[in-house]
């Protein structure tokens, strides 16, 4: 380790096998804090790209920043880090390291440029092994290579990290170190990975040639896993990198084939583990097995399908479960998989409000969809300030995926006006009826045996029109209510499929709310 002053004092704090150098003393260079140099043009195409130089495992961490222009014309090399920030540690308690300024990388040196920084510990961990020991690696990490003080440059930073991400030679996917048997837990992931091949949107699966048995693909053949193997793998995927919202646009890109996930000194290529991850929740569970793993599976699934877009409208229920720290986040975090158009009209934007980012978004969905199902996301919270028309997305309440689209009239267009002054937004439709009355009703898994149905033909005998006159949207009264209890999804293809009429239709479900009540009333 280079020698210091006299005046200094040396002492080391280990970190996961990490030497971490804590200074005291006027005259140590390194005791000044890191001063970021300003990007150019405000940071709108120009990036820091993080070298990080060779050395052992004893020796403290020295990185180099450099700014490299990026855009279409200019894409450097590089690898992106992708990983979970872990919690809040004051500035005592984080890892040290050494940065400097460079317009080229060149080996570190001293200079003017350059001091310490301090970084949680998971990032302490991810650098050390990662760090190669006879050559430099130039990688992108998010809280090195963004001023994170300086919320005026973060905006337009955070605006390219769909690119960044995207146009980087590899995403690297880093867990944290090894522990709880994690290397059990990757190694299972890689030899079931290996083994099938997955055609994410139509989600099905087909043997590889590596396939060590040939039912591996059928589902109804439990996979031959120990209660070990159960565990291992539960604690994996209970890492917090699976619930961060910020990897859904980090590792969701053109270039995730060539991703690696990391867990201590294990690796396994993005694409196997995936496959690896089909197996365990579509294979056949094994008998009486309720093991937390496959209630954790479940969770995941949302993620772990995702493709490589989402919209606006089904935000709180794709992203239900991901955890980001500054609310904000719930749509800047997403940006990247949005369409162009609107991602193009959102950016980011750190010195707004929560409830102006959340506004932005909305206004830029109204500006590029003729569909206002985005207002689906919106649910009464006591804690929002914001318009009513605008989703609360930090309240984020789980819902059921169920009630996502209503289509009682079938796919219609209409516009929409906003008026900032009066903070009202103006939809153009047509007035079909007015709302009289409320009635409580369950939506679970409806069957005969409970009151929904006799809840729905007392509703329906209390209609005063004759259930054969004219809808305002088309069709007859009965067929109203059939597409609005059944949320418009029977469309006229299915109709056409099975040979019906819309009337058929009705009368076939009118029936059998009526006989499911009489049957109700006889049992009561």
């Amino acid at each position: 380790m280079r020698s210091l002053s006299n005046h200094s004092h040396r002492l080391y704090k280990k970190c996961d096998g990490l030497a971490i150098l804590k200074l005291r003393g006027l005259r140590a260079w390194s005791l000044n804090k890191y001063q970021y140099q300003a990007l150019p043009d405000g940071g709108k195409n120009h990036i820091r790209i993080a070298t990080i130089h060779p050395g052992t495992s004893e020796q403290t961490i020295q990185i180099a920043l450099r700014h490299e222009r990026f855009d279409e014309d200019h894409i450097p090399d590089y690898e992106a880090l992708s990983y979970a920030w872990g919690p809040l540690e004051t500035e005592a308690d984080m890892a040290r390291i050494m940065l400097e300024h460079q317009k080229h990388s060149l080996p570190f040196r001293r200079g003017r440029r350059r001091g310490w920084l301090g970084v949680r510990s998971n990032l302490a961990s991810a650098l050390k092994q990662l760090r190669l020991e006879t050559k430099p690696r130039d990688i992108w990490i998010d809280s090195l290579c963004i001023d994170q003080d300086n919320e005026v440059q973060k905006g337009p930073q955070v605006a390219m990290m769909g690119n960044i991400y995207g146009r980087a030679s590899r995403v690297i996917i880093w867990l944290g170190t090894e522990a709880r048997d994690s290397n059990r837990a990757m190694d299972l992931m890689q030899s079931l990975g290996v083994q099938i091949n997955v055609d994410w949107v139509s989600l099905r699966s087909t043997a590889s040639s590596q396939a060590v048995t040939p039912n591996i693909v059928d589902e109804s053949v439990p996979l031959a896993l120990e209660i070990d193997d159960l565990d291992a793998l539960d604690h994996l995927f209970r890492r917090q990198w699976f619930d961060r919202l910020w990897i859904r646009q980090e590792i969701f890109r053109e270039n995730q084939s060539e991703a690696v996930i990391h867990c201590g000194s294990a690796s396994v290529h993005w694409h196997i583990f995936r496959c690896g991850w089909y197996l365990l929740n579509y294979k056949e569970r094994p008998p009486h097995n309720t093991h937390p793993l496959w209630n954790r599976q479940q969770d995941l699934r949302g993620f772990m399908i995702q493709q490589q877009n989402c919209t606006l409208s089904n935000l709180r229920y794709d992203f239900k479960l991901a955890q980001c720290a500054d609310p904000r986040d719930r749509v800047y975090a997403v940006r990247g998989l949005l369409k162009k158009e609107i991602e193009e009209s959102i950016q980011p934007d750190y010195t707004k409000t929560v409830e102006d980012v959340y506004k932005d978004a909305v206004l830029a969905h109204f500006r590029n969809h003729t569909s206002f199902n985005i207002l689906c996301e919106c649910h009464f919270s006591p804690q929002w300030k914001g318009p009513s028309w605008v989703p609360d997305w930090a309240s984020n309440p789980l819902i059921d995926s169920h009630f996502q689209w209503q289509m009682a009239s079938g796919m219609i267009t209409s516009s929409v006006s906003t008026d900032k002054i009066a903070g009202s937004c103006q939809l153009l439709g047509v007035c079909a009826t007015t709302v009289t009355k409320l009635y409580p009703t369950t939506f679970k898994k409806p069957n005969l045996e409970q009151p929904f149905f006799t809840n729905i033909h007392a509703l329906l005998m209390m209609e005063h029109r004759s259930f054969e006159d004219p809808y305002p949207s088309g069709g007859t009264i009965i067929e109203g209510y059939v597409q609005a209890m059944c949320e418009g999804q029977f469309l006229d293809e299915a109709y056409d499929y099975y040979d019906l009429s819309r009337q058929d239709v009705s009368n076939l479900v009118f029936r059998q709310i009526c006989e499911a009540s009489s049957k109700i009333s006889m049992k009561n």
